[in-house]
């Protein structure tokens, strides 16, 4: 589902993700190229 869920969905390469995860702390890596735009741990 894109949209509100996308915070408490901690589906890894989503390509729909709108917002990243409340629970999960992000992965920032200028070095690294993912499928979503928000990486994460």
């Amino acid at each position: 589902p894109i949209g509100p869920a996308c915070r408490l969905c901690e589906r890894i390469g989503c390509l729909a993700r709108a917002e990243p995860p409340v629970t999960r702390p992000l992965g920032l890596d200028e070095m690294v190229t993912g499928l979503s735009a928000f990486d994460f741990q």
